[in-house]
């Protein structure tokens, strides 16, 4: 009868024991559970590969840029206008100058006096056109990097001067009163230092002509 009592208290004793061991599992468990999963160091990021940008080299065009505005001259350099003649003046003052010669030689004929040509009252009239024949512009000239700037009345010119060097003009407008009136109007001009020309052209047409002579002129530097 002991043997049977001491018996069930050593099972009663494992079967403790055994509990107790399967309740540290579970208390170990619920812990776990609460903290969560344990995260896994994060891997460290690869090292960023340097792009290596491709070098572009500049494309230097060995020709030069195309002329539009400009009008080439035989000695090599491009021609620019930038006061142009009026020819719708110049057209109406030769008709002008025509018509008024006509009657002066109509008039002289008919009274018989065809021996006695009256030149002096015919050398102004038929110098009215020539007096609107007026003109300014630049020349560039690439090869020799020289810029010459120039104004005429008809076929003569009547101020130059020679740059050494390829410069871009300075364009400046202002008020300015005319000679002959006391009006005042927008005039703009071409400085290259102290010296300048009168230009007439628009606004977007002197824009135009400096645009094409900057390209021109960075071709010579390449």
């Amino acid at each position: 009868m002991r043997d049977a009592k001491d018996a069930l208290r050593h099972q009663v004793r494992a079967l403790e024991e055994e509990l107790a061991e399967k309740e540290a599992e579970l208390a170990q468990m619920r812990r776990q559970q609460e903290q969560g999963p344990e995260s896994e160091p994060a891997p460290e990021p690869a090292p960023k590969k340097k792009k290596k940008r491709a070098k572009r080299d500049k494309a230097v065009s060995s020709e030069p840029p195309e002329i539009r505005l400009g009008a080439a001259r035989p000695d090599g350099s491009v021609r620019y206008i930038v006061r142009p003649i009026d020819k719708v003046w110049v057209t109406i003052m030769s008709i002008v100058a025509v018509a008024m010669a006509s009657a002066i030689v109509g008039g002289v004929i008919s009274d018989g006096q065809a021996g006695e040509f009256p030149w002096l009252a015919l050398t102004p009239i038929l110098l009215l056109p020539v007096a609107l024949t007026f003109r300014a512009g630049f020349d560039v000239d690439v090869a020799k990097k020289k810029i010459f700037v120039w104004e005429s009345w008809g076929p003569f010119t009547t101020m130059s001067f020679k740059l050494h060097r390829l410069k871009m003009p300075e364009l400046r407008t202002r008020m300015e009163t005319a000679y002959d009136s006391e009006s005042r109007g927008r005039v703009t001009r071409l400085y290259w230092g102290n010296k300048n020309v009168r230009a007439t052209l628009e606004s977007s047409q002197l824009s135009d002509i400096m645009s094409e002579v900057r390209a021109l002129i960075d071709s010579a530097r390449d």
